[in-house]
C-alpha cells in the first residue's frame, strides 16, 4: 500500500516539474506543448525526474540551513557569566511577616548620613561611584561600583559617606525585615560621629 502511494507522489512530482517548465519562459514555443517535451528536453522525461529531484533536494538543503542557522556558531548567544558579589549568615527570623524592601540612595559630592542603625539586617550594592561605610566593629572601607557590603540588625552604622568630594554616587540597599519598622532609627548605642568630613577623593 505503501509502496503505491510512493510511486503515485513521484508521479505527482514529476506532473509538477513538467508544468514548471512548461510554464517557464526559457524553453522554445514549439517544447511548450505537452506532447512535445520529452522530445525536446534531452533524455526525455528521465531528466525532468532527475530536475525534480534536483529541486527537492536543494529545497531540503536550504530547509537545513535556515533550520541550522540559529544554533551555528555565529548566531550562538554569549555565554552568561554571573559572581557571589556577597554572601552572609541571617539571624532567625519569622518567616510568615518576612518583606524585602529596596531603597535607592544617592550621594551629591562629598554628601553623608548621620549615624544611624537600621532594626533590620541590609545588603547595599554600590550601582556608580563609591561609597565610604563603617559599621560598628567593623574597619572602615570604600566599596566601588559593582561591589557590596552587609549590615546587621541594629548594627550602629558610624560612616555612610560618598567617597569623591567631585563625583556622585549611588547604592541599593536592600532590607529584608520581618516585623514593622522604620528602615532607619537614631543608632541603637555608641557615640555619635560626624560623617560630614569623611570623604577622602
Amino acid at each position: 500500500m505503501l509502496r503505491g502511494r510512493t510511486v503515485v507522489s513521484r508521479q505527482l512530482l514529476v506532473l509538477r516539474a513538467e508544468l514548471y517548465w512548461l510554464r517557464s519562459g526559457s524553453l522554445p514555443r514549439a517544447c511548450r506543448r505537452p506532447n512535445a517535451l520529452p522530445k525536446c528536453m534531452h533524455g526525455g522525461t528521465r531528466m525532468i525526474r532527475a530536475s525534480a529531484w534536483r529541486i527537492l533536494a536543494a529545497a531540503g538543503l536550504a530547509c537545513g540551513l535556515i533550520l541550522a542557522a540559529p544554533n551555528a556558531p555565529g548566531g550562538e548567544a554569549k555565554a552568561t557569566a554571573d559572581r557571589v558579589v556577597l554572601s552572609r549568615s541571617l539571624p532567625a527570623m519569622k518567616g510568615n511577616d518576612l518583606k524585602i524592601t529596596v531603597l535607592e540612595v544617592a550621594y551629591a559630592p562629598g554628601a553623608a548620613s548621620p549615624v544611624h542603625s537600621h532594626p533590620c539586617p541590609v545588603v547595599a550594592y554600590v550601582v556608580s561611584g563609591a561609597i565610604r561605610s563603617q559599621v560598628k566593629g567593623e574597619p572602615d572601607a570604600v566599596y566601588r561600583a559593582g561591589e557590596s557590603f552587609f549590615e546587621p540588625a541594629n548594627g550602629v552604622h558610624l560612616i555612610s559617606a560618598n567617597a569623591s568630594r567631585t563625583a556622585p554616587a549611588k547604592f541599593l540597599a536592600y532590607f529584608l525585615c520581618d516585623h514593622e519598622t522604620k528602615l532607619s532609627v537614631p543608632p541603637v548605642d555608641g557615640p555619635k560621629r560626624d560623617t560630614q568630613s569623611t570623604p577622602q577623593e
